[in-house]
């Protein structure tokens, strides 16, 4: 596990923040119900490095959706399936998401008692993950919008996110989009940074990575960079630590 891409959320004692490399290989789950050889064998050997129980971990099946589960240590060992965030008040289990491109969004109440991550891709953003994230907190936990910390994780920048419908599917966000040579692009960061702030979340209690998943070969996975018949994604995840 090299350098956490987490540096606002890593200098918190409450939590433990993970992300894996490109050099540890591909984290993705599968869609199917059954998880390749390869790629199980990949997540154990991260999880073992780190010092985690896969009993400990509990793993969201992605569908680009705005579904949120509550989770407990019941869940712990076993894949979500259908959702694109994960919440839970439980200490050291380990919510983990995957990502290529899309932002990996973490949350903490500033309690701290509660954390949550959510996978937030464009559609998810369109129809409002991070609205409802918030909200699943006050409702769950009774966590106030103003008492939550949130950081946006590393994904693909603007320079690098061609996105031509842009203008037509954040008409109301302008700021979102910028013209370049080739066209519209997409900045998921304006967006999410733009959601969490009308969601109620404070502005000093936003912190975002300079991380663009394009620019850095090294250690990211990027879908629109490497353009691979088989998606690869980094694997992104947090808990709380024992109190």
């Amino acid at each position: 596990m090299g350098k956490n891409t987490f540096l606002g959320f890593s200098s918190f004692d409450s939590v433990r923040i993970l992300s894996s490399t490109r050099s540890e290989g591909n984290m993705r789950l599968n869609d199917g119900e059954d998880q390749s050889l390869g790629s199980q064998s990949l997540r154990n050997a991260f999880f073992s490095k780190t010092g985690i129980p896969i009993s400990s971990v509990v793993s969201a099946q992605l569908s680009h959706s705005i579904t949120i589960a509550r989770v407990t240590k019941a869940n712990g060992g076993t894949i979500v399936r259908n959702v694109d965030g994960l919440i839970t008040n439980e200490r050291e289990l380990y919510l983990t998401v995957t990502a290529a491109d899309c932002l990996p969004v973490m949350f903490l109440s500033q309690d701290p008692r509660a954390i949550a991550l959510v996978h937030a891709g464009w559609r998810g953003l369109r129809d409002g993950i991070l609205s409802n994230l918030v909200t699943t907190f006050q409702k769950e936990f009774r966590v106030a919008a103003e008492s939550l910390l949130a950081e946006i994780g590393p994904g693909i920048c603007v320079d690098h996110y061609r996105f031509p419908e842009a203008a037509t599917v954040f008409k109301s966000i302008p700021q979102s989009y910028k013209e370049y040579s080739d066209g519209l692009h997409l900045s998921l960061q304006v967006l999410a940074r733009q959601q969490l702030l009308s969601a109620g979340i404070p502005p000093d209690c936003i912190t975002a990575s300079a991380d663009c998943t394009y620019e850095n070969a090294a250690r990211y996975f990027s879908y629109r960079r490497d353009h691979s018949a088989v998606l690869s994604a980094n694997l992104y995840g947090i808990s709380l630590r024992r109190a």
